[in-house]
């Protein structure tokens, strides 16, 4: 238990029964079946950190192009939204102003009238006897 996990696993083998199975396993294969050793590595290789670092910045950078993108996306879109808002609001007021009916607010102009000049009226006698 207290070894390392690629210490304690030896080396696989192939062995192929007289039927055709094959099976891989690390002891020794019976003595009715063939048996070979094939080369599978038992250990992992050293992580390759550069590697890795360079593949995190890359996608570190993707990341922030793409918050950066959904950034104007929403800011493009509240842009939309208000201005649809103030046409819509423009929309209501130019309806409400066509419902009411429209008055002209004027103030008299005062002058003074000048009436032309009359006789007074006549008084017609009737010619009917009295």
């Amino acid at each position: 238990m207290l070894l390392p996990p690629g210490a304690a696993a030896g080396e696989i083998v192939r062995c192929m029964a007289k039927g055709g199975a094959v099976t891989y396993q690390e002891a020794p294969c019976p003595e009715a079946s063939a048996e070979r050793s094939i080369g599978i590595p038992t250990d992992y290789p050293k992580p390759n950190f550069s590697e890795r670092d360079r593949l995190l910045a890359r996608e570190a950078e993707l990341d922030k192009r793409l918050e950066a993108r959904r950034d104007r996306e929403v800011q493009e879109l509240a842009v939309r939204e208000a201005r649809a808002a103030r046409e819509a609001e423009l929309e209501m007021a130019r309806l409400a102003a066509a419902q009411q009916p429209q008055y002209l607010l004027a103030y008299p102009y005062w002058r003074p009238q000048v009436r032309p000049h009359r006789s007074p009226p006549r008084v017609w006698r009737t010619l009917a006897p009295r």
